[in-house]
């Protein structure tokens, strides 16, 4: 238990509280956020990420404080409740989203303050945050269909809870039970770092920065030299953010970024596609546990640079290249690079991996081919359809996401070279 305990709390609380808000999503977000509706900017990926990420970080920098030694506990508790509410109390699907991701954003920093004293604890949580970041597709095409999944409709559309409450219930139990052993619950911030006020205005801020750019210059209704400055812009607040926290932890964020650039492509799941699933989750736990032991995160770093060039080659007679870069390599890059950068803060624990949650210009507002419209009776071309995909945006788009996860790499490469001066000396 003593072993394992950690382990099994950060790879649930993180999967479930970011796999939560992810099935969260209405299947109309998209379409609402290039209409007129109060809640547009309120109904999108960026917003249930931001909800998610800023939530979870400031409750982390509270813990610190020590004004409450049964917090952990408590938020273990709320978060799990408040996902569950949907399923419980009417809520509409479009402010359900709001409510499952600040539900998400307690149990997440919940698991990182239980786990902070623990290495293997914080990498369990990172693997359990990325993997329902890569598989959620996955999961949410065997699910049943929610037809209730729409926040944009004529009449009350009132959606049930977007995970099981028997699983938030186990969730919650497993990070109780965490939180218990590492006697956070009498003493919070136990062998966790000081915060200074650099570092706590710089981790909550940039959660901020991320929505605000999305907002005013990337999101799917700019155009591609403002979707490209929001790039950049994106980049020097996570490079600025960087040098405010320690050198330690430095790795995590370039690692959360990277991993957000190569999501400028995904793959289209269906409910044959379970099998590639079960590959992906075996190659990001074995590449986790190869990773953990050699330490060579430069290696995940180029495999996540190939990986978004390879969205070039979408719709080429090379397609398969792409398909299998996203289905096997993009698991095993995310494992190497994680497990060589595990933080020594809950903060950094939290910010990094959620990085892909917070900043979509890449993922959902990457320019793109005008969609294309036409009557179907639903039936036609069914058999013609892959087991799993890559869809890509324009190349435009594809060569800025390969050019921002070089500039991480690099910049990684630099963090890495400056702590090893520091150790030497």
């Amino acid at each position: 238990m003593d072993r394992s305990g950690p382990i099994a709390a950060g790879l649930t609380g993180g999967f479930v509280s970011v796999l939560a808000s992810r099935l969260a999503l209405g299947y109309d977000s998209s379409h609402i956020e290039q209409t007129d509706e109060w809640f547009r900017h309120l109904a999108t990926p960026q917003w249930a990420g931001f909800v998610l990420a800023f939530t979870a970080v400031l409750m982390v920098c509270f813990s610190h404080s020590r004004r409450w030694s049964k917090l952990p506990a408590v938020l273990a508790v709320a978060g799990p409740a408040i996902i569950a509410a949907p399923a419980f109390i009417p809520i509409a699907a479009n402010q359900a989203l709001s409510v499952t991701a600040f539900g998400g954003g307690l149990l997440l920093a919940a698991t990182a303050v239980a786990v902070s004293c623990e290495r293997m604890g914080q990498l369990g949580l990172m693997i359990g945050v990325l993997g329902a970041i890569l598989f959620s597709g996955a999961i949410r095409s065997i699910l049943p269909f929610d037809e209730f999944r729409y926040m944009q409709t004529l009449g009350p559309s009132h959606v049930g809870a977007a995970v099981h409450p028997i699983a938030l219930v186990l969730a919650a139990v497993v990070v109780l039970a965490a939180t218990a052993r590492s006697g956070v619950g009498v003493g919070v911030g136990v062998g966790v770092p000081t915060m200074t006020k650099r570092v706590l205005g710089m981790t909550l801020s940039l959660p901020c920065v991320y929505l605000l750019l999305y907002v005013s210059l990337g999101s799917t209704l700019a155009s591609p030299p403002l979707w490209i400055m929001s790039v950049i812009l994106a980049g020097g607040a996570t490079a600025l953010a960087a040098l405010a926290i320690d050198r330690h932890d430095r790795g995590v964020l370039w690692t959360g970024f990277a991993i957000a650039a190569a999501t400028v492509s995904g793959l289209v799941w269906t409910d044959r596609s379970w099998w590639v699933l079960v590959i992906g989750v075996a190659v990001l736990a074995a590449s986790t546990v190869w990773g953990n032991r050699i330490q060579h995160g430069w290696l995940g770093f180029a495999m996540l640079v190939l990986v978004t060039a390879s969205g070039l080659l979408t719709g080429s007679q090379f397609d398969v290249i792409p398909t299998l870069a996203y289905a096997v390599v993009l698991p095993a890059a995310a494992g190497l690079c994680v497990s060589s950068h595990v933080p020594v803060g809950a903060a950094s624990s939290v910010l990094g991996p959620t990085i892909p949650l917070s900043l979509t210009v890449f993922s959902v507002s990457a320019p793109a081919p005008p969609t294309s419209l036409y009557w179907s009776n639903g039936l036609a071309g069914l058999g013609d359809v892959s087991v799993v995909e890559v869809i890509s945006p324009l190349p435009i788009g594809i060569v800025v996401a390969t050019f921002a996860a070089i500039v991480a790499a690099i910049a990684n490469s630099g963090h890495l070279s400056t702590r090893r001066k520091t150790s030497e000396s």
